[in-house]
Parts: C-alpha cells; structure tokens; sequence
C-alpha cells in the first residue's frame, strides 16, 4: 500500500488540546476532509475540525485529545493517508 503524507502536527495551541498542523495539501484545511488518518506506525487520528492558522499551517481537533499534555505527545508525529484516497479527494475538492 503506497501512502502520502498529508502534514505533520507540529505544536500544541490553547488550552483545550488543539493542535498547530503543517499541512501539505493545496489548501491547508482541506487536510481535515481525510477523516482518519495514520501515523507512520499505523495508529489512527481523527481530525474533527481544522481552521487556518498561517499560509500552510492550520489548528486542529484530533479525537481523544483534550487538553495540552495529550496534544503534546503526539506533536512531531507525520499524518498518512492512502495515495488513491488522496487522489480521490484532490479530484473531488478541485
């Protein structure tokens, strides 16, 4: 199965849990229309929301994380998604 990295979630931000995601999709948000997406040892991570923060990066939900120490532990970890699901939602979204 060939995958593609979607972004990487790089800081914590606020106080609720949230997350600072780099995204490498076209439009920064559109990362979050994924749904699960894996890290690279296969654990899974719903994005629920994901606003714009910069020009490439965006602050996100992720499931089950809900304050600042969970949200730190997953920070560094690269979010993955199927190459064919990637390219199904590009022609979808475009």
């Amino acid at each position: 199965m060939t995958t593609i990295c979607l972004g990487k979630i790089i800081a914590v931000y606020g106080t609720r849990g949230e997350v600072e995601i780099e995204s490498y999709t076209e439009r920064p948000t559109d990362i979050a229309s994924f749904g699960a997406v894996k890290d690279a040892k296969g654990t899974k991570y719903h994005i629920l929301s994901a606003s714009r923060h910069t020009s490439r990066t965006v602050i996100a939900r992720i499931q089950g994380v809900s304050d600042p120490v969970q949200a730190l532990e997953i920070c560094g970890v690269e979010l993955f998604t199927e190459r064919a699901l990637a390219v199904l939602k590009a022609r979808r979204l475009h």
